[in-house]
């Protein structure tokens, strides 16, 4: 999707649509999570300690796993609203600009010392990185350019 005499650019709405599906696939990524296992927890970053809560059959890592799935359909929510494919969620700007800091300081936080556990590889932290540094970017160029129509009420 590119703007008309745009130069190739791609339209606003694209950003906004990569922002919701990565939204969505990094949801559904850690709703895995809970149907493989504790390898699975680990391979995700979340630690040995999540991981041995789960081999114990604990509650919390699930209950913590549907929590940030939550959260992350509940962006995708604010981007495919923003986009104008959804109902307008309650304070739609605000919670973009909040989404958007969340994600570039998560993204940051590849290079905050001693942020990270023991045992979390450099690979996963720097892909990891990566990926929300990408999502946080469409959140961001999508936000950017929808800016002037988000105060609309559809």
């Amino acid at each position: 999707m590119t703007d008309a005499g745009g130069g190739g650019r791609l339209k606003p709405g694209i950003w906004l649509l990569l922002a919701g599906g990565g939204s969505i696939a990094a949801a559904l990524l850690h709703l895995a999570c809970m149907l493989g296992g504790p390898d699975w927890y680990r391979w995700m970053g979340a630690g040995d300690e999540i991981a041995r809560a789960v081999e114990r059959g604990q509650l919390r890592p699930y209950l913590l796993t549907i929590g940030i799935a939550a959260i992350l359909f509940g962006w995708a929510w604010f981007a495919f609203a923003a986009a104008r494919l959804l109902p307008r969620p309650p304070l739609l700007r605000t919670g973009l600009v909040a989404i958007i800091l969340v994600l570039l300081l998560r993204a940051a936080a590849l290079f905050v010392p001693g942020l990270w556990a023991p045992e979390t590889g450099a690979a996963f932290k720097i892909i990891s990185s990566l990926i929300v540094l990408a999502l946080g970017l469409s959140f961001l160029i999508g936000t950017v350019r929808a800016w002037p129509t988000l105060s609309v009420r559809t």
